[in-house]
């Protein structure tokens, strides 16, 4: 891994491993934070993952059931929109979002590309981390959370420890929910998150990040 930036080192994989085997692991997601490795064994009695944090966290119980058009939020909190775009011939990917207010104004908006990724709910789950990561920067502290990609959010619904290539993002995401005094995410449709979704793509083909 390259210090300071979530990719593999590519020169020190190709010095250990074959060819394919670099590309393979290439396509493992790697975390913004230092984790340590864990030994799946399926006998194992404690697979409940819990944050414990103040943040009262809102899980919409018609997370199955999108929103076609796009809602303001109520006084007081704004809306996080976010979304991912894959592309399975060079695992290149983008992630985009945008923050609203209550009248729905555009607070700040953001894109960024990403590569070597493995999966387009990969992509999406990073959408979601850098998402909130970007509402806390900005200073939101009350926040509602949209995307189109039923799979991430139930993936960070479940009460199960996640062992798939995706469950560093969804134990990193209900982290990140600490940084909020309220959140809330619910899923919609494509409709509902348009911006978000132009926003996506257009990071893919970036060289830098924008804001």
């Amino acid at each position: 891994m390259v210090p300071g930036l979530m990719r593999w080192d590519f020169d020190k994989l190709t010095s250990f491993f074959l060819p394919r085997e670099v590309e393979d692991i290439r396509r493992i997601p790697l975390g913004l934070k230092p984790t340590l490795d864990k030994l799946i064994w399926h006998f194992s009695s404690n697979k409940i993952f819990s944050v414990k944090c103040r943040v009262v966290v809102n899980f919409l119980s018609d997370v199955m059931v999108g929103k076609s058009k796009w809602k303001a939020p109520e006084v007081g909190l704004f809306k996080l929109n976010i979304d991912g775009s894959w592309s399975d011939s060079d695992g290149r990917g983008g992630v985009g979002g945008l923050v609203r207010d209550c009248q729905g104004e555009v607070i700040e908006g953001f894109g960024k590309m990403l590569v070597d990724c493995g999966s387009a709910t990969q992509v999406e789950m990073f959408a979601i981390l850098h998402g909130l990561i970007f509402a806390k920067e900005i200073g939101i502290h009350d926040i509602i959370l949209e995307g189109d990609s039923l799979n991430s959010l139930l993936a960070i619904k479940s009460p199960l420890e996640d062992f798939s290539s995706l469950g560093i993002y969804v134990e990193e995401v209900n982290v990140a929910f600490c940084f909020f005094n309220w959140i809330s995410y619910a899923h919609v449709r494509r409709e509902a998150n348009a911006v978000a979704h132009v926003l996506a793509c257009y990071a893919k083909g970036l060289e830098n990040d924008v804001f």
